[in-house]
């Protein structure tokens, strides 16, 4: 159900387009007919260039309302192949990530507390796991 789901909004994205096309185009006619229907012997019918405005701008708008929905779905599968690419599967959970390695920047004018703050901070954060603050510990 939630395999491919990036594909499955680039999906529904073209479907509520094309639907919202199909429905602007629909009450535009609607709105067509009536004016052309209620125009014998009125000079001030309205209804048929605004049945005409609105198949054309509600179509416009169906069709640029729906690029948001495609670049979102779009987006996702982007990030999947990224995942993919580094190694990852993009089907394993946050929980299940293994961190890659982190090289701790430092020079040698830092001291030693210093460089163990900056170990400290980034276990914290959750960029080096406590296995590795120890390894990288005992290197200082």
């Amino acid at each position: 159900m939630f395999d491919n789901i990036g594909g499955k909004i680039k999906g529904l994205a073209k479907t509520v387009c094309w639907i919202g096309i199909g429905i602007s185009v629909f009450i535009g006619f609607v709105f067509v007919i009536i004016g052309a229907e209620n125009s014998y012997g009125s000079d001030d019918n309205v209804l048929a260039p605004l049945g005409m405005f609105i198949m054309l701008g509600g179509s416009f708008l169906s069709w640029i309302g729906s690029f948001l929905l495609y670049g979102f779905g779009q987006l996702i599968e982007n990030s999947d192949q990224l995942v993919e690419l580094n190694g990852g599967s993009a089907k394993k959970s946050a929980s299940q990530h293994t961190p890659y390695p982190v090289k701790v920047k430092t020079n040698d004018s830092q001291s030693r507390e210093e460089k163990v703050n900056e170990l400290k901070k980034l276990r914290n954060a959750g960029l080096i796991t406590d296995k590795e603050f120890l390894e990288k510990l005992s290197e200082l």
